[in-house]
């Protein structure tokens, strides 16, 4: 099965373009994988929704 990558980046880089700067800095500095978590989880509960829902097309698993 092909994985559609190509618009999988797309989708991820327009969501990214969405998050104020603040955010993306944030984010993009964060020192260790617990620092993101704990940002991204601030963000989810603050409303942000940067994957969408899970029945949207940008969602893929492999059957395999």
């Amino acid at each position: 099965m092909d994985l559609p990558v190509d618009e999988w980046k797309s989708y991820i880089l327009q969501k990214w373009s969405l998050l104020p700067k603040s955010i993306q800095v944030t984010i993009s500095t964060a020192k260790t994988l617990n620092d993101l978590f704990l940002h991204s989880s601030l963000l989810l509960h603050a409303g942000f929704s940067l994957w969408g829902s899970f029945n949207s097309s940008c969602y893929f698993h492999s059957s395999s």
